[in-house]
């Protein structure tokens, strides 16, 4: 499902460079120009960027057009042309009596501004658009999605979170759909009927990079001669392929990058250049975490070896230091510079030829003055 997008004049005037080498590269396709949006008579406004397009709203697509030459075999010529047309396909026409509803409701009816690629030629409605030949391709910086947050993520306002997703080469993401034109049952300022021109874009399943975020996708043309094909000559094979080869992509040949954006753009009203700006999405600190750091690392072998013999040594040391203590004693030395600290409440002194126990508070007692 996409159902918001960014376009802005740059990600058009790219596409037109690779339609246009697509075009020269192909021997094959002489007689077929591409024409700019300011030579088409059907579209003359200046493009206006838009960082959060949604149904309802006019957006920029390449279609065919075909002209009649003045000369005397009056031989029609096909171009690749810019057009603006609102996103959503509306199917039906509007009549004097029953005039189609003013506003972009009518582009949300029946979800009518996404076309499964899957069953395309199954639904009447877009079966026989592509017979006619109503194919366009649509040139995107991104789109958007919205996932739930997870448990941990802290946020002062509610609501699911969107991602932007867009191609890592920062080239547009080029997109098949179908177009359509309709009367609307009222009439223009110049007194002639009005007449509604709407497209909607091909999804397909979602590639294995992007599941995680949503299980369906728009049909991404990698490959501009797939752009070329589809806008001169549709068909049914030609949309099978497309399909494969976008949600065929696997993670190592992954083309897309994604961020999260501001949650103010899920509001169809909010514009701003922001809308495709990433921001940090903060989080709570699990209580693991709080432990990490005290977590001693296990020691390899080589270290608990060594360990394991420093202590022997120290026990070896003790045990020696114990039995000269002892030693000592028994031969009436007066000092013992073997002696541990374990061992101070079993060091014996000679006083007036009596050896007696030092205690513990004998320490603290200042030393008798010797006689004279």
């Amino acid at each position: 499902m996409c159902g918001r997008t960014a376009q802005t004049k740059n990600s058009i005037d790219s596409a037109e460079v690779m339609l246009l080498g697509s075009l020269q590269n192909e021997k094959s396709r002489k007689g077929v120009s591409l024409k700019k949006l300011g030579e088409s008579n059907t579209s003359s406004c200046e493009i206006k960027d838009n960082f959060n397009l949604s149904p309802g709203m006019m957006s920029i697509v390449f279609c065919k057009e075909l002209s009649v030459d003045k000369d005397e075999s009056n031989s029609k010529t096909a171009k690749i042309c810019r057009q603006e047309k609102v996103w959503g396909i509306v199917p039906r026409t509007g009549t004097k009596k029953s005039p189609l509803p003013e506003g972009p409701s009518k582009h949300f009816s029946h979800m009518m501004f996404n076309a499964r690629s899957e069953s395309l030629y199954q639904k009447r409605t877009f079966r026989d658009l592509v017979t006619r030949g109503n194919t366009c391709v649509w040139a995107i910086d991104g789109f958007f999605e919205w996932k739930q947050p997870d448990k941990n993520v802290l946020s002062k306002s509610k609501g699911k979170q969107p991602y932007y997703v867009y191609r890592k080469d920062g080239l547009p993401l080029l997109i098949p759909g179908l177009w359509n034109s309709v009367e609307t049952g009222r009439q223009n300022t110049e007194g002639q009927n009005e007449i509604l021109q709407t497209f909607t874009l091909l999804t397909t399943d979602a590639c294995a990079p992007v599941q995680w975020l949503h299980h369906r996708q728009p049909v991404f043309i990698w490959n501009c001669n797939l752009a070329f094909e589809w806008i001169m000559n549709p068909n049914e094979n030609l949309v099978h392929e497309m399909s494969s080869l976008a949600s065929g992509v696997i993670k190592k040949d992954n083309r897309l990058v994604w961020h999260p954006v501001n949650k103010l753009m899920s509001n169809v009203k909010y514009r701003n250049a922001d809308c495709t700006q990433p921001v940090k999405i903060e989080t709570v600190r699990s209580v693991q975490s709080f432990f990490a750091g005290n977590v001693k690392k296990k020691d390899s072998p080589k270290n608990k070896n060594s360990d394991q013999n420093e202590k022997n040594l120290t026990r070896g040391k003790l045990k020696l230091d114990a039995e000269l203590c002892c030693t000592s004693s028994q031969i009436g030395h007066k000092t013992n510079e073997y002696t541990p600290n374990v061992a101070l409440k079993q060091t014996k002194v000679q006083s007036s030829g009596v050896q007696k126990k030092r205690t513990i508070s004998n320490f603290f007692l200042p030393k008798p003055k010797k006689s004279k």
